[in-house]
């Protein structure tokens, strides 16, 4: 009865670990993304 929730815990942990970078890599991303946005803009004008 004990080794269904520690692999229930070890799963969500997993999930937390990479869901945590995926996270950062989204809102670098996105802000990459928008300041290449603002540069092009800048260029263009």
């Amino acid at each position: 009865q004990l080794a269904a929730p520690s692999r229930r815990r070890r799963r969500c942990w997993a999930l937390a670990l990479l869901a945590e970078p995926l996270g950062a890599l989204q809102a670098v991303g996105g802000a990459v993304v928008l300041a290449g946005i603002l540069m092009a803009r800048r260029g263009s004008r």
